[in-house]
């Protein structure tokens, strides 16, 4: 019986892993696809914004801690530099 309620566990486990990687493939694409500084402020806010709505509050408390402890650089001085992204709308920028 313990055999059998290992397995399940396992599964389990292996699904959720699985799905954290689909639905939060950000957390690689924002340092793969960031040659430039003016567009790491966007890469990262969009990655917490993943990290923070995945559906498993668990898995979204633990996976969302580290990266915030790197976000200190988005200061109100810093994170100026997103007005030079492209990706970023005019509007969003006038706000």
């Amino acid at each position: 019986m313990d055999s059998l309620k290992c397995q399940t566990v396992k599964k389990k486990g292996i699904r959720e892993i699985a799905a954290f990687g689909v639905v939060v493939y950000g957390y690689l694409k924002g340092w793969i696809t960031t040659p430039l500084a003016v567009e790491a402020p966007l890469n990262d806010f969009q990655l917490m914004t993943q990290l923070l709505g995945y559906p498993e509050a668990k898995i979204s408390a633990v996976t969302s801690k580290k990266p915030g402890m790197y976000l200190w650089y988005l200061s109100e001085e810093l994170v100026t530099m997103a007005l030079f992204d492209l990706r970023i709308l005019a509007e969003t920028k006038k706000l």
